[in-house]
């Protein structure tokens, strides 16, 4: 993409941070043209009239979460790059972000050193996701695939999250003793507990039950 015909958004309520990233990123960009919105609505307002070709957006803004705002700009479907930016990320975020393909997330803490390649990569339509995010995200993947459990295992756990003894789950699924005790040590090797109790804490933060 041509820089001289490139917009870029800053969403951004504090205005010290804005302004010094904006100042930033100009000396490094001179020919694209950077603009600074203080909360989502003004940012709506400001795309719908310029149609930015990247969108930098603070993820706790004063009217509207900033994944509030990128579900607006979705829903309306702007063509904008969107780069997320913030000083911390639940993995709950995380994994929105991923959903509604965030082209970028970054942390405030990050050296501005970095902005470069970030806006370089989003005019190349590539992707940058900072190493800190990266690395959550693979630990969240790779939790995610050792938890996968089958139909029985679910149906088993819930049990147990329940308090069923292992005598009353094997008489409730017409099956033996052996059968649930060989499946009970499936799952509580996959969640890495040693009973019950703790199998229901890690299940009920997991939300399978």
């Amino acid at each position: 993409m041509d820089q001289i015909k490139s917009n870029i958004l800053i969403i951004e309520d504090h205005p010290a941070y804005s302004h010094g990233l904006q100042k930033h990123l100009k000396s490094i960009f001179p020919n694209i043209n950077f603009n600074v919105a203080s909360n989502g609505f003004q940012a709506l307002e400001a795309n719908r009239q310029t149609n930015y070709n990247i969108l930098i957006v603070d993820m706790c803004l004063p009217d509207m979460t900033g994944i509030e705002l990128i579900q607006h700009i979705k829903n309306k479907h702007y063509n904008s790059k969107i780069i997320t930016n913030s000083y911390d990320y639940i993995m709950y975020d995380l994994l929105q972000l991923q959903k509604l393909n965030v082209d970028s997330i970054l942390l405030k803490e990050e050296s501005l050193e970095i902005w470069k390649d970030v806006i370089k990569f989003n005019l190349e339509n590539k992707k940058y996701y900072s190493k800190t995010v990266s690395e959550r995200l693979e630990r969240q993947k790779t939790i995610s695939e050792i938890h996968t459990l089958t139909e029985a295992e679910l149906e088993i756990l819930k049990l147990l999250c329940k308090g069923y003894s292992t005598d009353k789950i094997a008489e409730q699924r017409n099956v033996s003793v052996n059968t649930i005790n060989s499946q009970k040590k499936k799952i509580f090797l996959k969640f890495e507990v040693h009973n019950a109790v703790e199998l229901a804490v890690i299940a009920l933060k997991k939300g399978f039950i």
